[in-house]
């Protein structure tokens, strides 16, 4: 009886500590615990420097949403477990919630290697449960000093330093400082007042012109938004942007700018004046509001706004991160007879497979994206014909922006494309300045933005690196491959390296090794060589121009290995079907499910 007793009362004891410092999705330790072994060390070991640090995982969401949140969670369990093995002793790492982590470790220079080794392992580990796409941690420091006391602040600071880290990811950690701390104020101050500012009117509409580089006129404009105080002085965009990004307030703001957009376009209907397209930035957190295609439906019949005189822009790793719930919103927006703009176009992994999927009307690049050297001129100008070719080959028109010389304007003019954007043409304007250059009909291309076909390529120019360079093919990413099928041949035309190291060799060893190496279907098992033929035709009758098939894929030295293939239809040309691969290798998944199996 008394056995008993003690059972049920430690059971009773154990839940209890379980809810009080378990972690249900990890199996590891929880806030609270982190917070009474910290303070415990803190106060045991005053001589030895510790850090806190705060780190969440980049694109958990895209993570979420294309392995599912059971993968997901997998993930967050091998951080807590891989973290464990690498950071012991009085180290401590727990998860806080959702993806965001916070880790004591001793400050000493063996850290960042200590931290670089667990990303290592958890980037491994995540392949072994098949996230392939790539595990980068957002980490912020915070140095412990012999005068803190207060934990819960020393998080706060730790958390204060990564919050600080925006942008592309290229930086991924920071130290907490004076500085931070004064762009925490910066920011506290402008979350403060950005209400009241939006009720007020301060933000205000600017224009930057669009440019037809061949007429040498305006035929368009983007609206960017500028936060004006009452007494004049100027927030900078790069300022409040990124605060409204993190807390949500961007929503408002761009449907406030789109609302102001389509009122002035109808006050210049109204007064029989010509009107021009002009673009207006939407954020990726309005996707993700279900209300948001009635919103814009709204402002749109509000305003009785003629069709193709409002473009919609967003940014490309919004396709990237968001493609499911983007390509389902933009449907809907494209229903409504809205343009859409692909902004920042080569400034993440854009791919042909992105492209084909998603209905965009403009791809917009930056010229700075490519920041060319001196050293690096030929190559950077490689890059940028080739998307420029690349885009006039699938008719989408395209816009370069941050132009800022007739140097640039003269390239571009040269390449064939058309239209562009920048400082060189017309910094931002108030919208009553960019208006008053709209009287001079001089100034104004009244044809709209279009695209001019270049000719059909024919096969050997898949080789010619003008027309698409080995840089961009090789910055797509997984092994990939260009066909031409005819009747029932399929012939490789251009690979990258990725498949290359799918083949088991480099160009130079596949080429000399492989006489019949155009011949795809000798790479393939003969028994899936059928499955191969049916998917290829089947991807050219499919609505959206793909089809997907497993297959047994021949590597050089024999080995068989278990790869998904993806298939694009491109065109016809010449009684030639073209077609766009990318492969993935599946095989250490198979072998792993084959074995459990047994």
């Amino acid at each position: 009886m008394l056995f008993y007793m003690w059972a049920v009362s430690k059971q009773a004891s154990d839940t209890i500590e379980m809810l009080a410092y378990g972690d249900p999705i990890t199996g590891g330790k929880n806030d609270n615990y982190f917070r009474m072994v910290a303070k415990n060390v803190m106060g045991e070991n005053s001589s030895i420097p510790y850090l806190v640090a705060r780190f969440d995982v980049a694109n958990f969401r895209y993570i979420n949403e294309a392995y599912g949140h059971i993968r997901a969670d997998e993930l967050l369990t091998i951080i807590v477990k891989e973290s464990g093995k690498i950071f012991t002793g009085r180290e401590i790492c727990t998860r806080m919630d959702s993806d965001q982590f916070v880790l004591l470790a001793r400050n000493d220079q063996e850290f960042g290697a200590k931290f670089d080794e667990m990303t290592s392992v958890i980037n491994d580990k995540a392949r072994d449960i098949g996230i392939m796409f790539p595990i980068r941690l957002k980490l912020g420091i915070y140095p412990i000093r012999k005068e803190d006391t207060d934990i819960s602040v020393i998080i706060d600071h730790a958390n204060a330093a990564r919050k600080s880290l925006v942008g592309d990811e290229k930086v991924l950690s920071a130290i907490y400082s004076d500085k931070i701390v004064q762009k925490m104020y910066v920011e506290e101050k402008i979350e403060s007042e950005m209400e009241e500012a939006l009720r007020n009117g301060e933000f205000k509409v600017f224009i930057q012109p669009k440019w037809d580089i061949a007429n040498d006129c305006i035929y368009g404009g983007e609206a960017l938004v500028r936060w004006i105080k009452e007494d004049g002085s100027m927030v900078y965009p790069d300022q409040f942007i990124p605060v409204f990004e993190r807390n949500g307030f961007i929503e408002k703001l761009d449907l406030y700018m789109l609302e102001e957009v389509c009122r002035r376009l109808r006050q210049l209907i109204d007064d029989d004046r010509m009107i021009f397209p002009i673009s207006v930035n939407q954020s990726r957190i309005l996707i993700h509001n279900p209300d948001y295609i009635n919103q814009v439906a709204k402002i749109i019949k509000r305003y009785r706004i003629p069709n193709g005189y409002v473009e919609l822009e967003v940014t490309e790793t919004v396709f990237l991160d968001e493609r499911k719930l983007m390509i389902s919103t933009m449907n809907r927006l494209k229903a409504m007879e809205l343009s859409i703009s692909m902004d920042d176009f080569g400034s993440g992994y854009s791919s042909l497979n992105m492209l084909r999927s998603v209905s965009v009307d403009v791809l917009k690049l930056d010229m700075r994206f490519l920041e060319i050297k001196d050293t690096e001129e030929e190559k950077g100008i490689g890059i940028l014909e080739s998307v420029v070719n690349m885009a006039r080959q699938m008719q989408l028109p395209i816009i370069v922006e941050g132009v800022e010389n007739q140097k640039q304007e003269s390239f571009l003019l040269r390449m064939g494309c058309r239209y562009s954007q920048g400082y060189y043409y017309y910094r931002p304007m108030p919208i009553a300045d960019f208006e008053n250059l709209l009287k001079n009909v001089n100034n104004l291309d009244k044809d709209g933005i279009w695209c001019k076909r270049v000719e059909a390529l024919r096969m050997n120019e898949f080789l010619d690196r003008n027309i698409f360079s080995d840089t961009l093919l090789n910055n797509i990413l997984g092994p990939a491959a260009f066909y031409d099928m005819y009747e029932n041949n399929i012939r490789i035309t251009r690979v990258n390296n990725q498949y290359y190291d799918l083949l088991g060799g480099n160009s130079k060893a596949v080429e000399s090794d492989n006489p019949n190496k155009s011949d795809f279907l000798l790479h393939v098992n003969a028994e899936d060589r059928e499955k191969i033929l049916r998917i290829f035709k089947l991807a050219e009758e499919n609505q959206n121009g793909e089809a997907t098939e497993y297959i047994h894929f021949v590597r050089m030295d024999g080995k068989m290995l278990w790869v998904r293939l993806t298939v694009h239809f491109l065109r016809v040309q010449e009684g030639h079907r073209i077609y766009y691969g990318s492969l993935l290798d599946l095989t250490d998944l198979q072998e792993k499910k084959e074995t459990a199996d047994t």
